[in-house]
């Protein structure tokens, strides 16, 4: 199925994308929205539909760096990311967009993480540090990566 006919880029009244509603007012909707994109992305047609287009891709890395204040949106947008990137091209977009970096400076606190976002950050991480480019990028702050790593086997699970 074609996603630019499909139903997440139906328009609203407003010549809206239903996926606008990811960075909606109310945080009901947006939770709403990102779980329903997680649970597509928990299944492989899933994440082979939403795949068909890097907007959504995109939307989904813009809101996971945005949302500071709503827990739910953004640990379903991470879960969501973390299980896009077991996809050889969205993991290549996720190195090349920088979220590596982004997943580095997350994880530099554990104690204020929940423990979603921690194993879901560490997945994601993990699953882009399988390529060789992503691999390259965590070598360019060495340092930093080895010290988050280092603390977090240092972490106690709860």
């Amino acid at each position: 199925m074609c996603l630019e006919s499909a139903i997440l880029t139906w328009k609203t009244a407003a010549t809206r994308s239903v996926l606008q509603l990811l960075h909606s007012k109310s945080d009901v909707v947006r939770q709403y929205m990102a779980r329903l994109i997680n649970a597509f992305a928990s299944l492989a047609e899933g994440r082979l539909y939403l795949a068909q287009n890097t907007k959504v891709l995109r939307m989904l890395e813009g809101r996971l760096k945005e949302e500071d204040k709503d827990i739910i949106t953004r640990e379903n947008v991470l879960g969501a990311l973390q299980k896009f990137s077991l996809r050889r091209p969205l993991q290549t977009a996720m190195i090349q967009d920088g979220l590596i970096f982004w997943l580095v400076d997350v994880l530099k606190d554990p104690d204020c993480l929940s423990d979603y976002t921690l194993e879901y950050s560490v997945a994601l991480l993990m699953n882009l540090c399988l390529r060789s480019t992503g691999k390259n990028m965590c070598a360019k702050v060495a340092g930093l990566v080895l010290k988050v790593l280092s603390d977090l086997l240092g972490h106690e699970n709860h």
